[in-house]
């Protein structure tokens, strides 16, 4: 009897990005757009060092943001 092969947790999550992305780029009516990158950032810090959203939101865009020229 053939066991199936796991894939580590991690892993499996990177291939379900991949597909989420390739779904968004060909356009699928089934894909989920994708998170804001930011705002994600934006809720850890909050969470993480207990401080206002408003703190976070400025430590998120001067630390994290991407900055554009």
């Amino acid at each position: 009897m053939a066991s199936k092969e796991m894939k580590p947790p991690a892993a499996a999550d990177a291939e379900r990005l991949r597909n989420t992305i390739t779904a968004t780029a060909i356009g699928s009516e089934h894909s989920k757009p994708l998170p804001d990158l930011q705002e994600l950032r934006t809720r850890f810090l909050a969470r993480r060092f207990a401080i206002s959203p408003d703190l976070a939101i400025l430590l998120a865009t001067i630390a994290l943001g991407e900055v554009r020229a």
